[in-house]
């Protein structure tokens, strides 16, 4: 039997930890864990077997989609294979002429990227007019028409 009073005395525990009391714990924590995961298993099915109370009804709207012919969503099937093919088709077009535009006076062509990056580095690109906003050429017309009204001062009219 355990003397707490000899062991105040030795100033150290005389005996080690009862091993029945940790066997029954352990053993209670076990069995509660099994019947719990029992417990949920149970309700799981018992609500797998029951009918749901609000069936799904199909939306007048998606009835009406249907009867007009509507199709149904395009969902990517092959998503690396559509990449691919997207990739593909846009290296053909960066290799190859053709024609990008076909209306009259925008009529407009597209030439193989290595050919343009040669053009360029030539400078035989034809030359392109800037785009201007509206503002900005109000701007330059004010800006030419104020030095031609002003008169030069003399001495500056011969440099």
């Amino acid at each position: 039997m355990l003397n707490p009073q000899r062991s105040l005395k030795e100033g150290y525990e005389l005996s080690d930890i009862n091993i029945r009391v940790v066997f029954i714990f352990l053993t209670s924590v076990a069995l509660l864990t099994f019947l719990g995961i029992m417990a949920a298993l149970i309700v799981l099915r018992g609500l797998e077997a029951r009918p749901s109370i609000n069936p799904i009804e199909v939306s007048p709207l998606a009835a009406s989609q249907v009867a007009a012919g509507f199709d149904a969503p395009k969902i990517q099937g092959n998503p690396r294979l559509e990449r691919d093919l997207a990739i593909a088709t846009a290296e053909a077009r960066l290799h190859s002429y053709g024609m990008v535009s076909l209306e009259p006076e925008m009529e407009r062509a597209h030439i193989p990227i290595d050919r343009a990056m040669e053009l360029v580095a030539s400078g035989k690109v034809p030359y392109r007019q800037p785009v201007t906003v509206a503002l900005e050429e109000e701007e330059a017309v004010e800006t030419s028409t104020t030095t031609a009204d002003t008169p030069e001062t003399p001495g500056t009219a011969g440099e």
